[in-house]
């Protein structure tokens, strides 16, 4: 019990971060400020790799997967500064990243 307790703060406290800078990373394209939002971008994703171990550990490795393609896609499309490409990229990240926390989130469905 306090292990699931335990990764679920851990995963909810490490995504809420991750699509802050996400946002961040949208917020960029937007004004087309190609370096930033690649550099902030990278900065997520370098945090992303940090915990990777860790959340492989307790979390569902087919969805650990489809959140690195899309981070993948996400930074290719930046580097290519297409902005409707990257946009869904950072959206599809999104969603996914919000889905892993809700997977580890403390709420009867995940204790049963």
């Amino acid at each position: 019990l306090l292990f699931s307790l335990w990764t679920g703060l851990a995963t909810e406290h490490r995504t809420a971060q991750w699509l802050t800078g996400l946002e961040r990373t949208g917020e960029l394209v937007e004004k087309e400020s190609w370096d930033d939002a690649q550099s902030q971008l990278l900065a997520v994703h370098r945090d992303w790799e940090y915990y990777q171990a860790s959340f492989h550990l307790f979390l569902e490795h087919q969805d650990l997967d489809a959140a690195e393609e899309l981070f993948s896609g996400a930074i290719a499309a930046c580097r290519k500064q297409d902005s409707a490409e990257t946009s869904i990229h950072l959206e599809q990240l999104c969603t996914q990243l919000a889905f892993l926390a809700e997977t580890q989130a403390l709420n009867i469905q995940n204790i049963l």
